[in-house]
């Protein structure tokens, strides 16, 4: 199995050459906006809208995002009881061996290979910045992860985010 993560159609020529296959629904990108209206927002400020226009009706987007955001939370009590905080490597490492065990296809790494991964993303600039954010609950028990581009004046990008299935919700 390879997985290539930034591949263009000349590697997945030679790839397919040399006897590979591509599955074309896992090569698709998905987008699920968390905040529908300023990236609606940014959407047109980045396409249609002269500049003063668009800085203005982001200003809206996020304004109206952030008072829905506080309305939906408001309905959801068990959001107040999470807390997130800095992924280490070491904590990631044991994410993927214990939460993951019994998922049929998952990564192998260890610490040297996790790390070696981890700072290959920091370096891609380009993308953003890479954030990592563990999840806990109320009690400190690991609820999951996600790991995430941030591109403040840009669409950010999630890499990978887990949940335990009992936390799914949350």
């Amino acid at each position: 199995l390879c997985l290539a993560t930034e591949s263009n159609d000349g590697s997945r020529s030679v790839w397919e050459a040399l006897g590979g296959e591509t599955s074309l629904i896992g090569s698709m990108e998905w987008l699920r906006p968390l905040r529908p209206v300023g990236y609606l927002a940014y959407q047109l400020a980045k396409r249609a809208l002269p500049a003063p226009l668009g800085t203005a009706a982001r200003f809206v987007g996020r304004s109206v995002d952030a008072f829905s955001s506080r309305k939906i939370r408001s309905q959801y009590p068990e959001l107040r009881n999470l807390s997130g905080e800095e992924l280490s490597d070491q904590t990631l490492l044991h994410c993927l061996q214990e939460l993951l065990r019994d998922v049929p296809l998952r990564p192998e790494y260890n610490r040297d290979s996790l790390a070696w991964l981890l700072r290959l993303l920091e370096k891609k600039k380009g993308l953003g910045t890479l954030r990592r954010v563990l999840v806990r609950d109320a009690q400190g028990e690991i609820l999951g992860w996600y790991i995430y581009f941030l591109a403040p004046d840009d669409v950010s990008k999630a890499l990978q985010f887990h949940a335990r299935p009992k936390c799914l919700g949350a």
